[in-house]
Parts: C-alpha cells; structure tokens; sequence
C-alpha cells in the first residue's frame, strides 16, 4: 500500500471494484432462481445457467496464463501466495 495519504488511489479503485464485483455475484446467484420463475424460463435450464457463471471467469484465464513469463512472474506467484494463505 502506499501512503501518499490519498483516498483515490489505485488501491482504492482496485479494492472498490473487486468488492462491487463480489456483491454482484452474490445478488445474481440469491436472486436468480426467483427471477428465473418471474420470467417462465422451463425448469430444466437453471443449472446450466448457473453453471455459466462460473465458466464466465474460467474463459478470460486462457487469455491471461500465457503472460506470465520468467521475467514477470514473481508477481503473480506473490499475489497467488498471499491470497492462499
């Protein structure tokens, strides 16, 4: 963190939209079997649905783990250490 004394940083705007992404996902998985049945979609098509969800963050990973290269990877290892822990 830095301590430029700043509220609008970096860290602030990285921090706000991980959290607004967080309470979206949340909204949309408690709300959608309600909202499912308000819009008369059949029956057999809720979990396919929702199994879409989570494949939405699986497919920007094949674009993303290329990158990654001797030169740059401390970084990434770093933040995937801290967030495991």
């Amino acid at each position: 963190m830095s301590k430029s004394g700043r509220l609008f940083s970096l860290e602030f705007f990285s921090l706000s939209l991980v959290t607004f992404f967080a309470f979206c996902n949340m909204t949309v998985f408690n709300s959608f079997f309600n909202y499912r049945a308000r819009i008369d979609i059949p029956v057999e098509w809720p979990g396919f649905l929702v199994g879409l969800e989570p494949m939405s963050a699986f497919m920007p990973r094949l674009f993303v783990v290329p990158v990654p290269r001797v030169g740059n990877a401390t970084t990434p290892m770093l933040i995937t250490r801290e967030e495991s822990t």
